[in-house]
């Protein structure tokens, strides 16, 4: 099996091993563009500078937006 390199390619792997039913009935709208956000800097990192602080930085900023919704943290 091929590693997914791109964002589509990170995607298009998830979709395949969960299914689109299963995100578009489990999954909120944030929720998704923050995955889609979290597979494009994952591609970043995987075809650029994996030492490059921001994209982590970025990957944790996405993931505690949903957090802090989920939490009940009001912005």
């Amino acid at each position: 099996m091929a590693i997914p390199t791109t964002r589509d390619g990170l995607k298009n792997y998830c979709l395949r091993d969960l299914g689109a039913p299963v995100l578009e009935i489990n999954v909120d709208d944030d929720q998704l563009e923050a995955l889609d956000m979290i597979a494009h800097k994952i591609a970043r990192i995987i075809n650029g500078d994996p030492d490059y602080a921001d994209s982590w930085h970025d990957i944790a900023g996405y993931a505690k937006l949903v957090a802090d919704r989920l939490d009940g943290v009001v912005r």
